[in-house]
């Protein structure tokens, strides 16, 4: 009787375990298995907490040849124009990113099939000391090597199977996949096909509540973390794009100028122009391979009034899909608008460019003196005109 009860109970959790993988493989909570299409969710799982598990089988299934990497900043903009009709491009960018990250995304995307150009879009955060290492969500072993040793090659199939092992038998997939299916609640993203993803932010979260939560939380960024800049990761990115033949575009990621403002009067101005000029020169380094393009320097995208109907920024920071869109275009050649001047910047015409980035920071406060004051109220500094 005992082994009667032994067997049944093995044979009920093994087909209990194989309803949880077939469950969690037809929902598939965090799209790792696309190209099966076997079922077409209703409402798309939040895939924020999982693009750094997303992120890297996609790139896999769509083999692209060209590739965007970078920050949430880089989010919007779509990789679509940096393809001929038949090559396949893609946008990799994820939130906190760091520059030892991108590179081993880039790296991952070369294995997989050989790059023509990537778009790196970089932050300023991205430079500091101490953070150039990978996150604690980010798994190395995931992504694929150029020439992988015998070690790197079994922790890639381990790691291989622990994904596959917790998307489709572990309770945070089964409660996932289960709230994908019937927990009607809204995504406050929406992401597409081609990596880009926005965030759902109609009505009272757009306009100057978001401004001011980006430019308090920028002001205490630069005011409380003055480390010294690291260009050693970039250098490192670069060098393997020149090795690769790989076409290196840089995008500085700009800031609105009520950001500007709060990083000048956090006392960090120079510092952030310096990290631009030292950006430059690394680029310049591998002029073959690299460009570094910026947009600072136009009137109409950094002086734009702070309201709810803003045409290119969400919040100073992250800018909307529709100045994401411009942005491609831009860089792809095909129209360049008068609401952006695109830069492309070198040795030689660097301090020109950054004397007229830092003009416009200057100007804010009688160009648009009305959101300046607010920028000084929330920083709690209206009696102070800026440094």
């Amino acid at each position: 009787m005992y082994r009667t009860y032994l067997l049944m109970s093995t044979v009920f959790a093994t087909l209990l375990a194989l309803m949880v993988v077939v469950f969690c493989f037809f929902v598939d909570p965090y799209n790792l298995y696309p190209s099966l299409n076997f079922y077409e969710n209703e409402q798309e799982a939040d895939l924020f907490y999982h693009l750094r598990l997303h992120k890297p089988y996609a790139m896999e299934a769509l083999k692209p040849d060209h590739l965007i990497v970078g920050s949430s900043r880089s989010a919007r903009l779509p990789p679509d124009s940096l393809a001929a009709n038949d090559e396949q491009s893609y946008n990799a960018a994820l939130p906190g990113v760091t520059l030892r990250e991108i590179r081993l995304l880039v790296e991952h995307a070369q294995a997989i099939k050989p790059l023509k150009s990537v778009l790196i879009g970089i932050d300023y955060y991205m430079f500091r000391q101490g953070y150039s290492s990978i996150s604690a969500h980010f798994e190395a072993a995931r992504l694929r090597k150029i020439q992988p040793t015998i070690k790197q090659n079994l922790a890639h199939y381990f790691q291989r199977f622990e994904d596959n092992w917790k998307s489709l038998l572990s309770v945070d997939a089964l409660i996932n996949a289960w709230e994908t299916l019937y927990v009607k609640v809204e995504s406050q993203r929406n992401y597409k096909s081609d990596g880009t993803w926005e965030a759902n932010l109609d009505g009272p979260k757009r306009g100057t509540w978001l401004f001011s939560m980006l430019v308090k939380q920028k002001y205490q960024d630069f005011t409380q973390k003055t480390d010294q800049l690291d260009m050693a990761e970039l250098n490192a990115l670069l060098k393997f794009c020149d090795d690769h033949d790989i076409q290196a575009w840089v995008l500085i990621s700009p800031l609105h100028a009520s950001v500007m403002n709060s990083v000048n009067m956090a006392g960090q101005w120079p510092q952030y122009i310096n990290w631009q000029r030292q950006v430059i020169q690394v680029s310049s380094t591998y002029s073959n391979s690299a460009r570094v393009f910026a947009l600072e320097n136009s009137p109409n995208l950094v002086l734009e009034a702070i309201d709810q109907d803003s045409r290119f920024f969400l919040d100073g920071v992250h800018y909307t899909s529709q100045a994401g869109r411009q942005i491609m275009a831009c860089l792809a050649g095909s129209d360049c608008n008068s609401t952006i001047n695109l830069a492309t910047l070198n040795n030689t015409n660097s301090t020109p460019y950054l004397d007229a980035v830092t003009g416009l920071m200057e100007n804010y406060r009688h160009s648009n003196a009305r959101d300046f004051a607010r920028v000084q109220k929330w920083l709690d500094l209206s009696a102070q005109a800026g440094r």
